[in-house]
């Protein structure tokens, strides 16, 4: 909805940037519980507590 109402280029600027960061942090959360899959494949309690936060 927001990307129908900015106005002007430096709102469209704030809004796609704001995207982008949000899709990085999500690659490398991503990244991260792979990565903790990989070392420990069976179930560990402290990995399973990290990846919910």
């Amino acid at each position: 909805m927001s990307f129908f109402i900015a106005r002007d280029l430096w709102t469209w600027v704030a809004l796609i940037a704001s995207l982008l960061l949000v899709l990085a942090i999500e690659f490398v959360n991503t990244a991260i519980e792979r990565l903790c899959n990989h070392i420990q494949p069976d179930r560990h309690d402290a990995i399973r507590i990290t990846k919910d936060l």
